[in-house]
C-alpha cells in the first residue's frame, strides 16, 4: 500500500509523541527531502538544543517503508547506542501498530497435534540419514 499525506502526518505525531514520554529528542518530520533521489535526510538544529528534521519520500514508496524511516530517523536524531536504539525502534513499532497505523504481526495458523498422530509409524521405524544409528 502507498503512503498518504494524512498518513503520514498522524504517524509524524504519534512518533513524537512516543519520543516525548521516552525523554527523547522528538524530531520534526516533514516530506519530501530537499535533496532529489533520497528517500530519507536527516537536518539536525545548530542551536545546541538537539533538534533535528527528519525529512521522509512518501510518494510511490509502500508504507512501512516510509515507517522504517521515520522511526530509523527519531534513533539518528537521538544518537543512541545500539542497544537504547533497539528499545527505541521496538517502542516505536509498537506505538504506530498501537495507533491502527498499520496491520499487527501476522499470526500463522499452527497445526494442532491430535492424540493419535504419535502412533502412525511404529516405534523405530523412522531413520534419518543423518542418523548415525540408522547407518
Amino acid at each position: 500500500m502507498e503512503a498518504t499525506a494524512l498518513q503520514f502526518t498522524t504517524a509524524a505525531k504519534v512518533l513524537a509523541s512516543a519520543c516525548r514520554r521516552l525523554g527523547l529528542v522528538a524530531p520534526g518530520y516533514r516530506s519530501p527531502p530537499r535533496q532529489p533521489g533520497v528517500d530519507r535526510t536527516i537536518r539536525r538544529s545548530m542551536d545546541g538544543g538537539g533538534g533535528a528534521v527528519v525529512a521522509v519520500r512518501v510518494r510511490r514508496r509502500p508504507w512501512p517503508a516510509v515507517v522504517a524511516d521515520m522511526i530509523d530517523g527519531a534513533v539518528v536524531a537521538n544518537g543512541l547506542t545500539p542497544v537504547q536504539a533497539d528499545v527505541l525502534r521496538r517502542s516505536l513499532w509498537d506505538a504506530v501498530t498501537t495507533a491502527d497505523l498499520l496491520p499487527g504481526p501476522v499470526v500463522e495458523a499452527v497445526p494442532v497435534a491430535t492424540p493419535h498422530a504419535g502412533r502412525v509409524a511404529r516405534r523405530g521405524s523412522l531413520h534419518l540419514a543423518s542418523d548415525p544409528a540408522a547407518a
